[in-house]
């Protein structure tokens, strides 16, 4: 479960947290994008003297505000269209029970509870016996968002005839009832009725309408808000942009990262301009390199289906969408560093300018991107650690990345009422990172060659790196050795430096800048 900083909702307000903006939250988005507008206007007057000059910015921002309008009608459209079909295939067959549990589900999905509870009542009443529809009507009168919606006792009388229905052998009915006990307060049996729905759901012998692993995240999150006498909440209804802990410290780490760079760069007369050109470059390319290496050493997790106990190629439609699906996570590092050291090469022969020497100029950024990147890792819940039983050891909360990577290997039982304590290696990461970055921005100002502080980064990374993938737990061993992927980088990386180094050594030292050194640093060019 990745964390979600707020979501950007496209059919209804904004929450932040528990506070709820008036407006539809696409409105506010318009609101903030013309005061946007307003503000290039006034920074940039001399554009406002010829009327040809602002077409091009002026249409540029009427078509983003028309998309923002836009958005909000074309999220519904799928909604809109099924209870169009429902309401067609109902005035034919009134009694039409997929009808109705079809249109109550696309009510709900538009977050009209009240219709949706409606729709489900009028398939009560004509099949009084239908599980989907007690169950369906079960749920949302438990974990609505709505309190209005909300009826404990009605909730309880339907999830306990839905899981009479099937015998109790079905663990979506099972952890609907968690849901009703835990509305009525009765978290005890809330709990144990959440227990039982997972170890059902995880069963060797289950049957086909057992829930697929795919739900086990939100029931686990649904056992622990029972554990924590909670009542559980379902805020899946509803459209919307979520802004993801991972992705806004990757927007962080690159701003901060290339600011750093454009500072150095200055020193050695390199223009803000171009730190920044080298920046985007670096960081589209970083990017790509990181899904690269990571579509090839997770190949089978991102290119196959496990079905039937057996691995199956996608098609190749969903081949190229996992291959680029970075909301699901997967990038590694290393990838990135390779890839961006490439392009880097590319762009100094463009430029003419020393390769070395911008290497100097960019490696302490390295590690101010890694620092924040960590940080989103430890957000998204991947990156995770080995068990601790240290003061500082995190549990990370039922349903998330960690947790779930436990339960599905077998060191967690899917029932279990709290997650194991890892080590925190993202932040391990995040401190090193940000204590080399301390190191070599400061060497920087007194490296005597072209490339020291390359050397120096790749000798501090190797060994760190390597130091913490042992207290790391998810990556495998390769190749039959007692290191992971990444600790053999590292020695490669290591043994590079080392030569590197060497070969530093003969070169002649750089001359001091009198100019540059008056600023107190004795720079050298």
């Amino acid at each position: 479960m990745r964390q979600t900083l707020f979501r950007i909702p496209l059919d209804g307000p904004w929450t932040i947290g528990p506070l709820e903006l008036p407006g539809f939250g696409l409105g506010i988005v318009l609101v903030a994008w013309c005061l946007v507008g307003l503000l290039w206007l006034y920074r940039n007057p001399s554009k406002r003297a010829p009327l040809t000059g602002l077409f091009a910015p002026v249409g540029i921002w009427l078509v983003v505000a028309a998309a923002i309008v836009i958005v909000p009608w074309f999220v519904e459209r799928p909604a809109r269209d099924e209870i169009a079909q429902a309401d067609r295939v109902l005035a034919s067959d009134p009694t039409s029970l997929e009808a109705l549990i079809t249109r109550s589900q696309a009510n709900y999905s538009k977050l009209d509870y009240a219709q949706a509870v409606d729709d489900l009542k009028a398939a009560l009443r004509v099949h009084p016996q239908s599980s989907i529809a007690l169950n369906r009507l079960a749920w949302i009168q438990a974990t609505c968002p709505l309190a209005s919606i909300r009826d404990a006792a009605g909730a309880l009388a339907n999830a306990k005839q839905a899981c009479a229905l099937t015998s109790s052998r079905n663990p979506e009915y099972l952890a609907t009832l968690c849901a009703a006990q835990a509305e009525t307060g009765d978290f005890k049996n809330a709990v144990e009725t959440q227990q039982q729905a997972l170890r059902l759901a995880t069963s060797a012998s289950r049957s086909e309408e057992v829930a697929p692993v795919a739900d086990l995240p939100r029931m686990r999150q649904q056992l622990q808000a029972a554990v924590e006498n909670r009542p559980f909440r379902d805020q899946s209804a509803g459209k919307s942009l979520p802004v993801y802990g991972f992705g806004a410290m990757l927007f962080l780490g690159f701003t901060a990262a290339a600011w750093s760079a454009a500072r150095r760069g200055m020193r050695v007369g390199y223009p803000p301009e171009m730190m920044w050109d080298v920046a985007i470059w670096l960081f589209i390319s970083g990017v790509i390199g990181c899904r690269i290496f990571y579509c090839i050493q997770y190949g089978q997790r991102v290119f196959f289906d496990y079905q039937n106990g057996e691995y199956v190629l996608k098609s190749l439609p969903n081949l190229l969408l996992s291959a680029v699906n970075l909301p699901d996570g997967g990038l590694v590092w290393y990838g990135g560093l390779f890839a961006g050291a490439l392009v880097a090469w590319w762009f100094c022969r463009q430029r003419k300018i020393p390769f070395l020497q911008l290497g100097d100029v960019v490696a302490p950024s390295l590690f101010v991107g890694l620092a924040f990147g960590r940080v989103g890792c430890f957000l998204n819940g991947c990156c995770y650690g080995d068990r601790c039983d240290l003061p500082w050891g995190v549990r990370f909360p039922m349903g998330s990345v960690p947790d779930m990577a436990l339960v599905l290997r077998g060191f967690l039982g899917a029932d279990q009422d709290s997650s194991m304590r890892l080590h925190p290696t993202q932040l391990y990461s995040s401190i090193t990172a940000a204590i080399l970055f301390l190191l070599t921005n400061a060497y920087f100002y007194y490296r005597p060659r072209n490339g020291a502080v390359i050397a120096l980064s790749a000798f501090t990374y190797a060994i760190t790196r390597f130091t913490i993938e042992f207290l790391r737990d998810d990556e495998p061993l390769q190749f039959g050795t007692p290191f992971t992927i990444s600790q053999l980088i590292s020695i490669v990386m290591f043994v590079f430096a080392v030569g590197f180094s060497i070969w530093l050594s003969r070169q002649p030292l750089l001359r001091v800048n009198p100019q540059l050194a008056k600023s107190g640093r004795p720079i050298a060019v």
